[in-house]
């Protein structure tokens, strides 16, 4: 072995470098609220720990180029779920247009990362339209348009975030290393600005060797049960912005 070597310098080596503590002032965000075949949510679901809970889903378009340490795009696509008792959310599938992040999501908390092109464009009617790229094919349509007569319903609950560290064994088909770990940053958000309106969900056919996993291009939406642009002060600290373990499963 390298004379003088430490393990501790190989966090040196990682490609992403360290994201916390993070502030993206003045977010701007479209959210919705989908009901959904149940079926989708429980496939999704059926290779966890986890319970489902309902038949409602969520995906956001977030736009970061306010972000302090890295600008970037990020589209996210949660389910409730239930973990011996307590309930939060589970990332179904992210996309962020950044390798860095990408690779430092999944590695060090286990969000299910791919990395696309993110649109977040804002529109003349006052709305906003964002889409998912792999490669030159748009596999994610998202538009919100303001309207302040849709009525809202109960909100979901979404954190905190369970997630799952992953890493196969090199060896053979199979897993090596399996953590739950939680995320939570809600409480340093601060909402400086939230509209209600309408909004236009698509999910679309992946490129051919592109692995749609979740099957996202066959999820039946049966409802928009609401949609809304949000503004707000967002923080990762180095209290909330690292995740925890809650067990070690391999």
């Amino acid at each position: 072995m390298r004379e003088g070597f430490t393990s501790a310098q190989l966090y040196k080596r990682l490609p992403y470098g360290t994201t916390v503590p993070s502030h993206c002032p003045n977010l701007p965000a479209i959210s919705f609220d989908l009901r959904v075949d149940p079926d989708w949510i429980e496939q999704n679901l059926a290779n966890t720990p986890f319970t489902p809970v309902g038949d409602r889903i969520f995906i956001s378009a977030s736009d970061y180029s306010n972000n302090a340490v890295v600008p970037f795009k990020d589209i996210i696509v949660i389910v409730p779920m239930e973990y011996k008792g307590k309930r939060g959310g589970h990332p179904i599938v992210e996309f962020e247009n950044l390798n860095r992040l990408v690779m430092g999501g999944r590695e060090k908390w286990g969000y299910p990362k791919l990395v696309s092109d993110i649109s977040f464009d804002r529109l003349d009617n006052g709305g906003v339209r964002s889409v998912v790229k792999l490669g030159s094919t748009p596999v994610v349509e998202l538009e919100w348009t303001p309207d302040d007569t849709v009525t809202q319903a109960d909100p979901l609950q979404l954190t905190p975030h369970y997630l799952l560290r992953l890493l196969p064994d090199a060896s053979r088909e199979g897993m090596g290393f399996a953590e739950v770990l939680n995320r939570d940053t809600s409480s340093d958000v601060t909402l400086l600005e939230k509209k209600i309106g309408k909004g236009s969900v698509k999910f679309n056919k992946w490129p051919q060797y592109e692995l749609d996993y979740c099957d996202l291009a066959d999820l039946e939406i049966k409802e928009i049960v609401s949609a809304t642009f949000t503004t707000s002060d967002w923080h990762a600290t180095e209290e909330n912005g690292w995740a925890r373990l809650v067990d070690r499963i391999l």
